[in-house]
């Protein structure tokens, strides 16, 4: 007897010719499992640890006493107490190897519903004298590249660096929390936020925009930017600045932008 696995369906067969998918199919309707997490994950790093072996490319393991490795991590097995634990021990011990291209994938558990912050493309510096935040830096974007959209800078927009956080969306900011809060699961949503050039509700500024769920590519470009200006200070405009993150895709589009 045989059990098999197609399209999501499980049966058990005997193991003679003439075979088909949905022969012997059992039904799983209802069926539930309990599972005792440190058994399951003691299970799970002995197959590891035997899987790797079985597999690896040459039958010394680089010489390594894998026996003697599976006693000296298993010592750490007690203390699990998430399959993260377990994935990081698993790490471990195959780096033990010394080998280049061996990875170790992540277990199945639950990732925490991720909430895309809003963020202003704008660094906020607390003054603690007024009780406000300030705008001490927008960050300079290119809005026409959604990977570096600065919304303070979008056209419609009157925010200026110096300016005073008053309000978001009706929501007085103070130092007394994180301006941020008010943010939440706001990227890519409209806002309204209010400004001022004094730390009070007078002569506010209005303004409606969009905020961005990452700040990292507009700090990249504006750090890339502040360097190529030093650099054509320095040297008196003689010596050109480009920067290459890496030599994939994005690096050849950067060098071709700072061409």
């Amino acid at each position: 007897m045989a059990m098999y696995w197609s399209g999501g369906d499980y049966g058990i067969i005997k193991l003679t010719p003439g075979q088909k998918a949905g022969a012997g199919k059992l039904n799983l309707e209802g069926l539930e499992m309990k599972i005792e997490p440190q058994k399951e994950w003691n299970q799970i790093y002995v197959d590891a640890w035997r899987i790797f072996r079985d597999y690896f490319y040459v039958d010394n393991l680089h010489g390594v006493d894998w026996l003697a490795m599976k006693e000296r991590y298993s010592a750490l097995l007690p203390y699990v107490s998430h399959r993260a634990d377990l994935d990081y021990i698993l790490n471990e011990i195959m780096a033990e190897s010394n080998t280049g291209h061996s990875y170790v994938d992540w277990g199945d558990f639950e990732n925490v519903k991720r909430i895309n912050n809003g963020l202003l493309g704008a660094e906020l510096t607390a003054d603690e004298t007024s009780g406000r935040y300030r705008i001490t830096k927008i960050y300079k974007g290119e809005n026409w590249n959604s990977e570096r959209r600065s919304p303070l800078t979008e056209q419609g927009v009157d925010v200026k660096e110096g300016d005073y956080l008053i309000s978001i969306d009706g929501k007085e900011v103070t130092t007394a929390a994180n301006p941020y809060i008010h943010l939440e699961n706001k990227a890519g949503k409209t806002i309204e936020i209010k400004v001022s050039a004094k730390p009070s509700s007078a002569d506010v500024r209005t303004s409606v925009l969009k905020p961005v769920s990452s700040e990292l590519e507009l700090m990249y470009f504006n750090w890339v930017n502040e360097r190529r200006a030093m650099v054509d200070k320095l040297s008196g405009g003689r010596i050109g600045y480009i920067h290459v993150p890496n030599t994939s895709t994005s690096g050849n589009r950067e060098l071709f932008h700072g061409m």
